[in-house]
């Protein structure tokens, strides 16, 4: 993959419109508070279009004195896109950014209309997302933007294998927000505190993970399982952790901060099938927490293997049995993985590094300088 350039273009003055399929609670919704967090700050004029309305995010993004406006659901998908498209022009852009994959045609449309380039959004594998739609649709939502912003080196290399150019790809790292200094040191408790944060659908794989559990709790060792989420799956695994030792694993529900959960916990798990970068694998590591996840998508780039956590195969609950049980028989272990990852993400992932990497992201997709006086 090329490099990104060496420099970027001036933030302060620059107009952006920010297009997002959803503000609602996850992982991308995030990232993208984050992004127009990072550009109000940085000076840049920014407008947000939404496909939804009256979402999580959608206040906090307003209170950062960005423009929040909802393309209403009546009409065809037609007639939407072209509202989409008239809105994000309106703010008389230099750039137009789609965060989410299926949102990109959008952003390339409305770059047009604005004689603006366009940013398009990768999230997690891009195979997955190419599904979720018609195949000229994706085609399209891939090659049209002037450049693609993957948040893993994974999905930027599916992109390129699938015939975008490398100088039109780049990836921009999701960031996270660490509590400075860090809690002091968690107590040794009876029992390993496990926590599990997902939404409860199938490329997740709770059912993965819950029987790993099961072959843990009949092998003797103990867990306090913590799963936060909801979702679709939510009464087939609350009936399939009906079947562990009781009290073991209980289902927290939907939250919109995880930070007390992590505070309160001694590992952190992801088993999914497929992921792009999870933002909750930075938290973990914010909090100090070693972690056990499947080696899917952009989850090399984040954990070490044997360093800040450990990696297993994708279904596999007998291999990620094994895992969690080396980290809760040795408490030593989880501090030193959880330090570990802690210096990485601030390294690599922290909040401060968002405005050079949009500059630069800017600067690759031909943002020469803000039109101020149009």
């Amino acid at each position: 993959m090329a490099e990104a350039p060496a420099a970027g273009v001036e933030l302060a003055g620059l107009r952006v419109s920010l297009i997002a399929g959803t503000l609602g609670v996850g992982g991308a919704e995030r990232q993208f508070y984050y992004i127009a967090r990072a550009l109000v700050r940085a000076g840049s004029a920014v407008s947000v279009t939404c496909l939804t309305s009256g979402e999580y995010w959608e206040e906090k993004v307003r209170d950062l004195g960005a423009d929040v406006l909802s393309i209403p659901r009546d009409g065809s998908s037609l007639r939407r896109l072209t509202r989409t498209v008239a809105t994000a022009r309106a703010h008389r852009p230099d750039v137009v950014q789609s965060i989410h994959f299926f949102t990109n045609l959008h952003a390339t449309l409305a770059g047009i209309a604005s004689r603006a380039p366009s940013v398009g959004g990768i999230r997690g594998d891009l195979g997955v997302a190419m599904a979720q739609m018609a195949r000229p649709i994706g085609v399209m939502c891939l090659r049209w933007p002037s450049v693609i912003a993957a948040n893993s080196i994974v999905a930027s290399q599916q992109a390129m294998a699938c015939g975008v150019p490398a100088c039109r790809v780049t990836v921009l790292a999701n960031v996270v927000e660490c509590a400075d200094p860090l809690e002091p040191p968690r107590q040794a408790v009876a029992r390993c505190r496990v926590a599990f944060v997902g939404r409860l659908v199938h490329a997740k794989r709770h059912d993965v993970f819950l029987d790993a559990c099961g072959r843990l709790a009949r092998s003797g060792l103990a867990l306090s399982v913590t799963v936060a989420g909801d979702g679709p799956l939510r009464g087939a695994l609350e009936r399939q952790a009906a079947t562990l030792p009781s009290g073991m694993v209980r289902f927290l529900g939907e939250t919109h901060d995880v930070n007390v959960l992590l505070a309160e916990s001694d590992v952190l798990v992801l088993s999914s099938d497929h992921e792009g970068t999870p933002n909750v694998l930075l938290e973990a590591a914010c909090a100090g927490l070693p972690v056990v996840a499947t080696a899917v998508g952009g989850v090399p780039d984040i954990v070490g293997d044997g360093t800040t956590g450990i990696l297993v195969p994708p279904d596999d609950p007998a291999a990620l049995a094994s895992a969690l049980a080396r980290l809760a028989g040795d408490p030593k272990l989880r501090r030193r993985m959880g330090d570990a990852a802690r210096l990485r993400v601030l390294a690599d992932h922290g909040a401060n590094r968002l405005p050079g990497d949009l500059a630069a992201l800017y600067a690759r997709a031909g943002v020469q300088c803000a039109r101020v006086a149009r």
